[in-house]
C-alpha cells in the first residue's frame, strides 16, 4: 500500500515548499486548494492537486480519503500522523521557557487568535482522538516558491531592503528560511 501525504493550502508558501520537500524524498503528495484552477504553483510536479475548504467537511472528507499523514488540519478517516503548521504567535514570549503551556493572551490580532485557538484544538483533539501529532510553530518564513504575492514577513523585509521602512539594528526576530536542494540563492 502507498502512503499518501496530504498537504492543505498546497499553493501557500510553506505549503508548496512542503509538497516540493516530500516529493524530493520519494513521497506520494495529494495537495488540497480552494481554486483547483490555479496551478502555477504545482507547475513540473508530481502530485495530486485536490480540492479542498477548511470550512466545507465534505470537501475535506473527499480529499482525505486514503491519507496515511495529514499536514496542517485536523484528523479525519484514519490518518495515523498529523503535522499541524502553527505560528510562534501562539506562545507567550512573556514567560520562559516559552511552550505549550505558555499561551499568547493577545486577543487584539485575528491572526494571533487564530492561532492560539487552533493550536489548543489541535492538541486537545490529538489527545482526546490519540492520535500521534506534532505541532510545528515557525517564526517569519523567507524563501523561494511564494505565488501570487509576498508573505506579510517577506513584505517586511522587502520595505526594508527598499529602503522604505527604518530598520532598528538592535531589533530582533527569528526567520525561518526555507531552502531547496540543488537550487542557487546566491543571486
Amino acid at each position: 500500500m502507498t502512503n499518501i501525504c496530504l498537504v492543505t493550502g498546497a499553493n501557500g508558501h510553506l505549503g508548496n515548499n512542503l509538497v516540493r520537500a516530500l516529493l524530493d524524498k520519494g513521497e506520494k503528495v495529494r495537495a488540497s486548494v480552494r481554486n483547483v484552477n490555479y496551478l502555477e504553483p504545482f507547475e513540473g510536479l508530481d502530485c495530486e492537486v485536490v480540492y479542498a475548504d477548511l470550512l466545507d467537511r465534505e470537501s475535506l472528507s473527499k480529499a482525505m480519503k486514503g491519507v496515511d499523514t495529514l499536514y496542517q488540519v485536523a484528523a479525519e478517516r484514519s490518518v495515523n500522523k498529523v503535522v499541524y503548521v502553527s505560528s510562534t504567535a501562539a506562545l507567550d514570549y512573556s514567560s520562559v521557557p516559552i511552550d505549550e503551556t505558555s499561551w499568547n493572551s493577545d486577543f487584539s490580532n485575528p491572526y494571533y487568535q487564530s492561532k492560539i485557538e487552533s493550536e489548543k484544538l489541535a492538541l486537545r483533539l490529538a489527545k482526546e482522538l490519540d492520535l500521534w501529532l506534532i505541532s510545528v510553530l515557525p517564526s517569519g518564513m523567507i524563501g523561494p516558491n511564494c505565488f501570487g504575492h509576498l508573505t506579510p514577513t517577506m513584505e517586511i523585509l522587502n520595505a526594508i531592503v527598499k529602503n522604505k521602512l527604518p530598520f532598528d539594528i538592535n531589533f530582533h526576530f527569528n526567520y525561518l528560511f526555507i531552502w531547496q536542494r540543488g537550487r542557487d540563492y546566491e543571486n
